[in-house]
């Protein structure tokens, strides 16, 4: 696997004597696939220059690898960053990188004149020659070989038979899709051609997945969910992609995994489904803690798009770093999915095409416990002949269905299957520690930012038992493989400065490494022993300086202690430098107590979250670096992460099906709950139609309450109830115990070993003094194990939970609230079992009715929040979702329909790659391509730079652009760029059209006198590009200003206000397309929306933005947000 090479090789090099003499300090960077490493030389470096290498697709590592080298160290030496220009590190493993840059800098000492000549020349100008083998056509024209595109197999554009027959590959696997139940969908170019889009849809309803599994997975069974494939250099059938040339091969095509409405997304939406633009929400706390979302319409707007689901990330990985190898070991061993997946996991750096013939335990297959969806359970190439003339976009689709719905069967990470004890909702990582690592730190789990935002209810409670888990000693599993650092067990005596917030030690000789930006433990001996912890501001000083501190206990908020205490105190000082996984379990289970101690309440989380979310930027926890250290961070994450159940805080105030409150339950906060394999609705569906069938029962379930301690609520969550361990005994027989009375249910659950409130965090809303949960279970007590007094349940496939239950006995009304008192009324309370009718503190519960059954859903007597007293039809329930689902589905377009029924090449055989023939006559208000007279514009000087990697990669931008332009209409695109106006690669002059009309931008462009059609944009490339950002501003025509009233990110002086566009936003990896389509958005968005200056005071056509004036304004917006102008900005402006 290439990005477990990937890590395998930079932990070597990390460790001592991993580097070279002059090389250390290698570590992983900032981005994914970026490596930092410290250059030291004596003659050109004394001072050591930060070097990283970023690799922006790990899925070509070690091979065929592109490298981009370059530093932020300031006061670089010329020669060190001339070298690193134009030294081409490709291809290599990440030893062979190090090699090379400390060989390649350590010989710049001695070449620095001949260096500085070559730059020289390269500064005047690119030669004719280096265009020419650049891309450059030197008879006028930009020619479509490009350096992304050299390769003779699958870059190189095939003949015109060889574009024929693909084009009927591309007819056939399409049809082959529309045969398996499929919608399928083409965008871009649908003959086959460049930058060609597939979408590959299916109704999430016909997935065959319960609705609480759907709820946890935040999937909408209204929605299809979408498998995208973009092919950037022609289609691609199975034989082409499984040939000699796969890895190869495999560059030119990328898959993505949504939802959307339809099921197909836009052209625009699936360029933008590759180049990962997100925004977040701003989040502004309510009095009810709740939070409301700011923009909820454009929420709503928005969910029109095409939207990631719950594993994108996962499923990403696996369709384009497994899915090509996985078929070609299909197709040459004859197995299954199940074998070829543990024969790649354990072939992985052998040979493994030239095995003789596989083991038999690669033939063997595993059954799922309950029946799937046959769209689950198809597989095209089992007993395909011959298997090349499968779909490949089918076995696509396939594969992603099998790791979808049963992803709790698969690790997150390494995709290999799950062996546990226990069945979860939600999908996990394997035991190995690198997964729960890569699962962290590639952002493969939940984001916990927006976990904080939209369900801080939930947050706290998983907080609240963990640390109750912990505290009593009875937490079993860690965050493990997580490289957290906790304080070590050494102590230094220190003197700790009140009024500086400083320390210093007595003994400067044997004071502690600190550096800056490590965290310590700080115990004042002065003031009643209690511990601190802070972060390191300055450790290079004789004192050492520190961020506020942060308390464990009540700190100095306790006025008189705090009065009393002396300005300097003597303390104990613990650095945090022993790692977490090296610790005994009972000393794991304190630091993670002692972690979360330190962590804010989740009300705090959320206000810093919400004052700095804004402008379409993501606010990250990892950037309140002076209050949550990176172990509380990650304890925190892990806890959200490992969470497999699905909770989800119900409102009094709801009326909906299914989101109303159990009446008879005052005092309680109250959950949905959730837990089990996907399947396990299922599975307690079958059982409770076999026990109405036998047993002839009027109610075919009852509820009971289960109690237990909070501190075990942490491992019931995420393995479920059972009965392997008996806590309180077992007088009535094996089984999983539960109560009518809700009174015997709570004195189990405040069975805590010491009183309850010595295991609450500190910092919870309320400290949680009981919970149990509500659960649904087959209506046979004949059968159970015991009947009284207590139901004693044997069988946990007859055992459902459906609420969780939650009490403090001193609730404090701090966001969110934990205990409200309130009489609730169901609406459609639910026909209960009088003979087993469960009872709250007040009498019987009243039980909310689950939410009535839809027309697509299995007609299996079932809501979603439990059964219903109804005998199950006989029809086959699979059959009924199809027929029913299809009645509701899109229609196939027009153009898909005629890809699909297309006999003939005669309306498809033109070797032309222009795009569809515009109108005859444009209609009011439409773009019209060439008319822009560039002459009056003020632009900025023609660029006296270059560099050879600037001016290789901005080539084949170009080419991808123009390509682009010729491929698909101007309309659903939005910019355009005349190649006549490109002279030079370093500066082009593009417009943006085609806005949604109901945009005021749209009727300010058609009131401006002449009226305009288009925004003309300047974009100018530095010699650092693509390692830094270009300078983007508008020309023309003028837009109001954000105190005018406008929008659109544009400032006052036609700069853009942007993060994506300075250093501190910007990827060497973006390209130029998606940075048009970030700034088109963006321009788009309505609140404020954009809006120009029409009242004629601009001047004619709606005036002009000068040079000077966007410079200004872009470094008074870098100056405004604290963002780094790029270093390369004033040779941009000619300066």
């Amino acid at each position: 696997m290439p990005r477990k090479a990937f890590v395998a090789d930079l932990d070597a090099l990390a460790r001592p004597g991993g580097g070279c003499c002059r090389i250390s300090d290698i570590r992983r960077g900032d981005d994914d696939g970026s490596v930092k490493f410290v250059f030291t030389d004596a003659a050109i470096a004394p001072a050591g220059v930060e070097i990283t290498a970023m690799i922006p697709e790990l899925s070509d590592y070690p091979n065929a690898h592109q490298v981009f080298l370059f530093t932020e160290s300031p006061d670089v030496p010329e020669c060190v960053a001339a070298a690193l220009r134009d030294l081409d590190a490709s291809g290599k493993t990440l030893a062979a990188i190090v090699t090379t840059v400390c060989r390649t800098l350590r010989g710049a000492s001695t070449t620095t004149d001949g260096a500085a000549d070559a730059a020289d020349s390269d500064e005047a100008m690119a030669t004719d020659s280096d265009d020419d083998d650049d891309g450059y056509d030197s008879g006028g024209g930009w020619s479509d070989h490009s350096a992304s595109s050299s390769h003779s197999h699958a870059g190189a554009a095939p003949d015109a038979a060889r574009q024929r027959a693909l084009r009927h590959s591309l007819r056939d696997d399409l049809r082959a899709l529309k045969a398996a139940g499929y919608k399928a969908g083409v965008l871009g170019d649908h003959r086959g051609g460049v930058d060609l889009y597939i979408a590959v849809g299916l109704r999430i309803a016909k997935l065959g997945v319960g609705e609480e599994a759907l709820a946890a997975w935040n999937l909408d069974r209204k929605k299809y969910l979408v498998v995208l494939l973009h092919y950037s250099n022609y289609y691609m059938d199975l034989p082409a992609l499984c040939g000699e040339e796969t890895y190869h091969a495999s560059k030119y095509l990328q898959i993505v995994v949504g939802t959307h409405r339809g099921y197909k997304p836009t052209l625009e939406q699936a360029i933008a489904a590759f180049t990962q633009v997100q925004t977040e929400a701003k989040t502004v706390d309510k009095e009810d803690g709740e939070g409301e979302v700011e923009g909820a319409e454009e929420e709503v707007k928005g969910e029109d798009g095409f939207r990631s689901i719950f594993i994108s990330g996962p499923l990403k990985d696996l369709l384009n770093n497994r899915l090509l190898t996985l078929i070609k070991y299909r197709k040459m061993f004859g197995m299954g999915w199940d074998g070829a997946e543990l024969f790649y996991d354990e072939h992985q750096g052998r040979d493994r095409f030239n095995t003789e013939h596989p083991d038999e335990k690669y033939y063997e297959t595993t059954s799922p416990k309950t029946r799937l969806s046959k769209y689950v359970t198809a597989d095209a190439l089992s007993g395909a002949t011959p298997a090349s003339s499968v779909s490949f976009p089918l076995l696509t689709m396939q594969l992603t269905l099998r790791h979808l719905v049963r992803c709790t069967d698969f690790c997150l990470v390494c995709h290999n299957k799950v062996s546990t004890d226990f069945e979860a909702l939600k999908p996990y990582v394997c035991s190995n520690p690198l997964c729960l690592y890569q699962y962290m730190s590639l952002g493969f789990g939940p984001r916990i930012e927006h976990e904080l935002l939209h369900q801080p209810a939930v947050v706290d409670l998983l907080v609240c038992f963990c640390y109750a888990a912990a505290k009593a000693h009875k937490l079993a599993t860690f965050p493990t493989g997580m490289n957290l650092l906790v304080p070590a067990a050494q102590s230094w005596p220190a003197q700790f400065h009140r009024a500086k917030n400083e320390l210093s030690f007595p003994d400067a000789a044997a004071r502690p490494p600190l550096r800056t930006g490590a965290w310590i433990a700080l115990t004042l001996d002065d003031f009643r022993g209690e511990e601190w912890h802070a972060r390191v501001l300055d450790g290079g000083r004789a004192t050492v300086r520190l961020a506020p501190l942060v308390p464990v206990g009540s700190g100095f908020d306790d006025a008189a202690a705090a009065a009393a205490a002396p300005t300097s105190l003597a303390a104990r000082v613990r650095v945090y430098d022993a790692p977490f996984d090296a610790l005994t379990d009972f000393d794991k289970r304190a630091h993670i107590v002692s972690a979360l101690d330190t962590l804010p309440s989740v009300a705090e989380l959320r206000r810093w979250l919400a004052g700095n979310t804004g402008g379409g930027e993501d606010a990250d926890l990892k950037l309140w670096t002076e209050r949550v250290s990176p172990t509380a961070l990650g304890v925190l994450r892990w806890i959200i992460a490992s969470n497999r159940s699905c909770i989800v805080k119900l409102s009094e105030t709801s009326q909906r099906p299914g989101e109303q409150m159990v009446a008879g339950m005052d005092g309680w906060t109250q959950f949905r709950f959730a837990m089990g394999a996907p399947d396990k609705e299922q599975r307690f569906v079958n059982a409770v139609k076999e026990a109405q069938a036998r047993l002839g029962s009027e109610h075919p379930s009852i509820f009971a309450f289960h109690g237990s301690p909070i501190t075990n609520w942490h491992s019931i969550i995420r393995e479920g109830l059972h009965f392997n361990v008996a806590a309180h005994g077992r007088a009535y027989g094996h089984g999983c115990y539960h109560s009518l009375d809700m009174a015997t249910s709570l004195a189990y659950s405040n069975l805590a070993p010491h009183d309850a409130s010595s295991h609450s965090w500190p910092r919870a809303a309320a400290r949680i003094a009981s919970a149990m949960s509500l659960n649904e279970i087959v209506n046979a007590p004949a059968e159970f194990v015991a009947q009284t007094p207590h139901l004693v349940v044997q069988h946990l496939d007859w055992i459902q939970t459906r609420y969780l239950f939650v009490r403090a006995p001193s609730a404090v009304p701090v966001a969110p609230p934990v205990a409200v008192a309130v009489a609730v009324a169901v609406k459609d309370p639910r026909p209960l079992d009088a003979r087993f009718a469960p009872r709250g503190e007040r009498g019987p519960l009243c039980i909310p009715a689950g939410r009535p059954r839809r027309a697509a859903e299995p007609a299996l007597g079932m809501t979603a929040f439990g059964m219903q007293a109804r005998t199950p039809p006989e029809e086959d329930a699979e059959e009924d979702v199809a027929e029913c689902d299809d009645a509701a589905s899109v229609e196939t377009c027009d153009e898909d329909l005629a890809v699909l029924l297309s006999d003939s090449d005669s309306d498809t055989d033109s070797d032309s790659d222009s795009a569809p023939a515009a109108p005859a006559t444009p209609a009011a208000g439409e773009f019209i391509p060439d008319t822009l007279d560039p002459s009056h514009l003020p632009t900025l000087p023609p660029p006296s730079y270059a560099s050879p990697l600037a001016t290789k990669r901005l080539t084949a931008d170009l080419n991808t652009l123009l390509k682009l332009q010729r491929t698909h209409p101007l309309p659903s695109l939005g910019f355009y760029l005349s190649p006549a106006r490109v002279s030079n690669v370093y500066h082009w002059l593009l417009e943006l059209h085609s806005f949604p009309p109901h945009l005021p931008l749209v009727a300010d462009l058609a009131a401006l006198r002449p009226p305009r059609t288009s925004i003309v944009l300047e974009l100018r490339f530095g010699p650092g590009y693509p390692h830094a950002p270009p300078f983007v501003r508008v020309v023309t025509p003028r837009f109001r200003s954000l105190a005018q009233g406008g929008g659109g990110h544009v400032t006052a002086g036609g700069a853009l206000c942007l993060q994506l566009l300075t250093n501190d936003g910007w990827s060497a990896v973006l390209s130029v397309e998606s940075v048009l389509l970030q700034i088109r958005v963006a321009m788009c968005e309505e609140h404020p929306a954009a809006r120009l200056v029409v009242d004629g005071s601009a001047g004619e056509g709606g005036g002009v933005y000068g040079v000077g004036e966007a410079a200004e304004a872009y470094r008074r917006a870098c100056r405004a947000h604290g963002w780094t102008v790029p270093e390369d900005f004033g040779r941009i402006l000619g300066n």
